[in-house]
């Protein structure tokens, strides 16, 4: 909503926000099979902006009463089919002594949003040499620290595991 709102040609009058039980909810999901909460839906003159009229196809549909709806909504989202909460994650991060300061999870965490868009719900990092830090290194055959384990609804996140494999396994 932010972005456009910073569009020069684009100027919101109204806005509303619904909780998905709410009956407008509701009747919304169902006239645009809404597949993916939270949601985007702009009505009105909206497909007048040539910018957004061109770019909205990336991210969504311009149905054929010219509402558009905002459709590849990113992790986590609630999946109305299904009533199930998709993308939570959680990172074990698997440390190492760094005297020099390499190390440093923030660089993962970027690493995991950048790339794959995922920001774990949960997140712990442990010493490779503690007890949990082997018996986690042994379990997944850990062969180089430090090292990042990603658990959760991965598959809520378009091409991960084909990705991931290319430096990680599965």
């Amino acid at each position: 909503i932010l972005q456009l709102k910073q569009m020069p040609e684009l100027k919101i009058i109204a806005e509303k926000n619904f909780e998905k039980d709410s009956v407008e909810a509701k009747q919304l999901i169902e006239k645009y099979k809404i597949e993916r909460i939270p949601v985007v839906i702009l009505q009105g003159q909206a497909k007048k902006s040539d910018v957004l009229s061109q770019n909205w196809p990336k991210i969504g549909t311009i149905e054929i009463d010219g509402t558009m709806v905002f459709r590849n909504v990113p992790p986590i989202y609630l999946e109305t089919s299904t009533g199930k909460l998709r993308g939570e994650t959680k990172a074990v991060f698997i440390s190492v002594p760094d005297k020099n300061e390499v190390f440093d999870t923030g660089l993962f965490r970027q690493i995991l949003q950048t790339a794959f868009g995922i920001s774990p719900v949960e997140e712990e990092t442990i010493s490779y040499n503690s007890p949990e830090g082997k018996a986690i290194s042994s379990k997944y055959n850990v062969e180089k620290v430090p090292t990042a384990i990603i658990s959760g609804d991965l598959n809520a996140y378009t091409g991960f595991p084909e990705v991931w494999k290319q430096g990680g396994s599965i």
